[in-house]
């Protein structure tokens, strides 16, 4: 039973009014209880972002550059945070205030956007670009003055304004209305209730520091009051929050149920000169993916299919089918059917040719990357790094095996202070993480569900296999170890990396948000999610079918001998990963440089 004293607050903020006394004046006192609390923790703990100020830096004087904090916002609409850096830093190196992005040629900026998707937000970036320079390049500094300008509606100017400038504004994105929802306790489903969830940010918004507020709200809900596990042990607010005392938290908001995106099915055609070049031209301006760039498609739509066969070519050549690519958009999934041929020729009419160096540069959208890479592996990747060749095969393709690396025998990790005796750790890595608990996953049971199964098990060592699920979690961010540093750099180096990892879909979603090298691969699977167990056989062939593999031309590295024996016999180049310097060692002797 919740403390007499919890009961009250959250009685009286559940409807958002003091239970005694002057309501308006109780429920100001505890607005201007919550933001202080919150500011506190926001102090200590905010997240570090290139388009931030920190609250150090707030109190000295320094104030937030509107044009980067209109940037971030713009590429934060649908999309997440760590996928953002990237994108942010190269506008800002290449367009370091609004005037400089304003001058820019539209196609330029339509390709320094490629990958982000959402592509109607890069248009009415330059637009709104072009406009505020055109008015001496100074942001208007009010909600109503943003809302005049392109691209930015009602979320957007409330940040901007708040951030931007200082002003109090009720900021409510993803995580705010998370936070709200279980701190009131809302049951109306969220897509009802966002005037309610905004009512109550309107209240809560202090006089002072209204831009740090918002920021602090945005990173509850980021790290302390995520969608699944919540920390509510380390939330400043837990005391007031109506959710932690009806003990389910996770049960907000509360949502509608998902209807089915439709299935739209269609055709690409990838043709190729012998000099490498491939066939390209530009959508129209407006509709989905408007003014980006793709290879010859049929006529589908969020609406309709095209057509699926070769025989929808825009012109007679000898076209194979180079297999089927998927990609899910907000409102439907589409899977095309890839057929690639080498032509002669000039360009037909509306058509260009991509030099083959140049087609990482193109402001091509993911879909159509996926379908060029279907067709001819490895062609949209950066040419500034090539992989050196080596006495055997040319490696074009890593597959790592990220499960257990995450949790390498690492001393720092919360773990190893759960299990302090160091046999029953190595027991519990040899029996436990590694093996029993990703083996449940693949077959679809629930964390719940694999620790009574273990428990039954090691009844003797119940104690820890219950602690190790409560606090999974706590180990993902910390085991940043040699070996995943090493995994970092092939990145970085411009090598084709594409992760394979036993961890639950929840949990990788949660080190995700943690590790951005998680979100900068080219794939990441989840084995539990397509129904394998490694060393099957089918996980091999998954990965060549999913990403246009080609086995002698990939090397995959797992901890497991078996596994590593069982990609061999699928025709992979594959090395036993055992500590960082021999895996370094094994990676140069394969012609990679790290």
């Amino acid at each position: 039973m919740a403390p007499a004293d919890q009961t009250r607050k959250t009685a009286s903020w559940d409807s958002g009014k003091a239970t005694s006394g002057d309501s308006s004046t109780a429920a100001s006192g505890v607005s201007d209880d919550i933001a202080s609390r919150l500011l506190s923790w926001y102090d200590v703990h905010h997240r570090e972002l290139p388009w931030r100020i920190t609250p150090i830096e707030h109190a000295r004087g320094v104030r937030p550059d509107p044009y980067r904090i209109w940037l971030s916002e713009v590429m934060l609409q649908q999309t997440t945070v760590e996928a953002v850096k990237a994108y942010f830093k190269v506008f800002v190196e290449k367009w370091p205030d609004v005037e400089a992005l304003a001058a820019a040629p539209t196609e330029d900026v339509m390709k320094a956007w490629a990958g982000l998707g959402y592509y109607s937000r890069a248009r009415n970036l330059k637009a709104c670009a072009d406009l505020v320079a055109a008015r001496g390049g100074r942001f208007p500094d009010t909600e109503t003055g943003l809302r005049e300008l392109p691209g930015i509606g009602a979320y957007t100017s409330a940040a901007i304004t708040a951030i931007a400038f200082d002003r109090p504004a009720a900021v409510v994105d993803g995580n705010v209305e998370r936070v709200i929802s279980r701190l009131f306790s809302i049951t109306t489903p969220l897509s009802e209730a966002k005037p309610e969830i905004r009512a109550h940010v309107e209240r809560m918004v202090p006089g002072t520091r209204p831009g740090d507020f918002a920021q602090a709200m945005m990173d509850l809900g980021a790290t302390i009051c995520t969608p699944r596990r919540p920390r509510c042990m380390l939330c400043p607010l837990r005391e007031d929050c109506s959710a932690v005392v009806s003990g389910d938290p996770e049960h907000f908001p509360v949502r509608l149920p998902k209807a089915d995106k439709p299935q739209r099915h269609g055709a690409a055609f990838v043709a190729v000169r012998a000099d490498g070049a491939i066939l390209l031209r530009k959508r129209a301006e407006k509709g989905l993916l408007g003014g980006m760039t793709e290879v010859p498609t049929t006529g589908w739509t969020a609406r309709i299919d095209g057509a699926t066969t070769e025989a929808a070519a825009p012109f007679p050549a000898d076209w194979r089918h180079a297999g089927r690519i998927a990609h899910v958009f907000t409102h439907f999934a589409l899977e095309l059917e890839v057929f690639h041929a080498h032509i002669k020729g000039d360009a037909a009419d509306g058509h260009f040719w991509s030099l083959a160096h140049e087609i990482s540069g193109e402001a091509l959208p993911t879909v159509m990357k996926k379908a060029i890479e279907a067709a001819i592996p490895g062609a949209t990747k950066s040419r500034r790094h090539t992989v050196q060749r080596g006495p055997m095969t040319e490696i074009r393709h890593i597959v790592f095996d990220i499960g257990r690396v995450l949790i390498h025998y690492d001393p720092n990790i919360p773990f190893s202070r759960l299990i302090p005796d160091a046999e029953e750790r190595k027991w519990f890595f040899d029996n436990v993480c590694t093996h029993d608990w990703n083996i449940e996953q693949d077959r679809g049971r629930t964390w719940e569900e694999a620790e009574a199964l273990l428990i039954a098990d090691h009844p003797d060592h119940a104690e820890n296999i219950r602690g190790f699920r409560r606090h999974w979690h706590e180990m993902v961010p910390h085991a940043y170890d040699d070996s995943v540093a090493i995994m970092v750099g092939l990145i970085e180096s411009g090598h084709d990396v594409t992760m394979l990892t036993n961890f639950a879909s929840d949990t990788l979603a949660e080190a995700r948000e943690r590790f951005d090298f998680l979100n900068r691969p080219r794939g990441v699977t989840i084995s539990g999610e397509i129904g394998m167990i490694k060393p099957d056989r089918g996980i091999y062939d998954h990965h060549i079918a999913a990403f246009g593999l080609e086995p002698a031309a990939t090397l995959f590295i797992d901890d497991s001998q078996k596994n590593v024996d069982g990609a061999k016999a699928a025709g992979w180049q594959s090395v036993l990963f055992t500590d960082a310097k021999a895996l370094q060692a094994d990676l140069e002797r394969h012609g990679i440089a790290t």
